[in-house]
């Protein structure tokens, strides 16, 4: 009796053990993007969803400024519900991109993130849209592949062009910082080739807001100002722009060169969606810098300028 009785304690530790070693082997154990201080444990079928391919956007801005930036952010406000932005996409003034992302995030956090911004190069279709994840300095921005899927299907938009996207700092930048401060939103990155024309822009917003309407989301465009100009020069010019911000006057911006801005399809496209969408917005200009001011050389010959613009509902 007493032999069978161990036989039986046996059996059930063994038991015990294998069901145990079963449910581990269907679950893996990642860290969070964000804090490592929880561990999360993921179903094993969402590990092997399918992803699209995967871009380093660490090399559009090394860790130590990366940090530095954000350090140096400041909170815009407290009470204005921002539904868009423009921001630089140059390193030099990046805290101005984090303060505005960090300020954004102090609010809300958006489900998805329209990124606009020029294509630099100009290679290949004017609009383009990225199906690409990108490896951050604050972890891996996940695209929303059904909206970009969905986009891809309208006449006027293209996927990209992988180098393109793979190189296009107006897109790399960033992203370090969605992921910074937005850990779960996803991203619909577009860049346009610059035509100083409206070419293609409103058919482009319809099929953009028609995606997104139902949607929590954040619109951002990926610009920077005057070019190859002083710091006195540069200065005169975006005072005019200043007051063409200030107005929404997409017909005066679109044919500007590059002595006022650098993309402004990126920044036409932006208003279009606004207006398409209905939104009564109110347009806040949060801050204008030179990169002769930032480096702390104004005798430059050729700076790049900033603003940073908040559109509030």
């Amino acid at each position: 009796m007493k032999r069978l009785m161990i036989s039986i304690i046996v059996f059930i530790m063994i038991m015990t053990l294998s069901s145990c070693n079963k449910e581990k082997s269907d679950k893996i154990v990642v860290d969070d993007a964000v804090s490592t201080e929880t561990e999360i444990i993921i179903p094993r079928e969402e590990v092997n969803e399918v992803r699209p391919p995967l871009l380093d956007s660490c090399n559009f801005i090394d860790e130590r400024s990366f940090i530095k930036s954000i350090n140096e952010s400041t909170l815009i406000s407290e009470e204005d519900n921002i539904i868009a932005g423009i921001i630089p996409h140059h390193d030099v003034a990046s805290k101005y991109v984090a303060s505005l992302y960090m300020t954004i995030a102090n609010k809300k956090q958006p489900e998805v993130i329209i990124l606009i911004g020029p294509n630099h190069p100009g290679e290949g279709p004017r609009f383009q849209i990225g199906n690409y994840d990108f490896n951050t300095r604050a972890g891996v921005v996940k695209s929303d592949s059904d909206i970009i899927n969905n986009l891809a299907n309208y006449p006027d938009i293209n996927y990209a062009i992988e180098e393109v996207f793979k190189n296009e700092h107006s897109v790399g930048l960033h992203m370090n910082y969605i992921k910074q401060y937005f850990n779960k939103a996803k991203v619909v990155p577009i860049t346009i080739g610059e035509t100083r024309n409206d070419e293609g822009i409103l058919d482009v917003a319809k099929a953009i807001t028609t995606e997104i309407k139902d949607k929590e989301f954040i619109i951002i465009a990926s610009i920077d100002f005057s070019h190859y100009l002083t710091l006195e020069e540069a200065n005169e010019k975006d005072e005019i722009t200043r007051k063409i911000i200030e107005e929404s006057d997409v017909d005066r911006m679109i044919g500007l060169s590059n002595d006022h801005i650098d993309s402004p399809s990126s920044y036409a496209l932006l208003i279009e969606i606004l207006n398409e969408l209905g939104i009564d917005y109110t347009c806040k200009i949060n801050g204008h810098d030179n990169s002769a001011n930032i480096i702390g050389d104004k005798t430059i010959q050729e700076t790049t300028s900033y603003f940073s613009v908040s559109y509030i509902k």
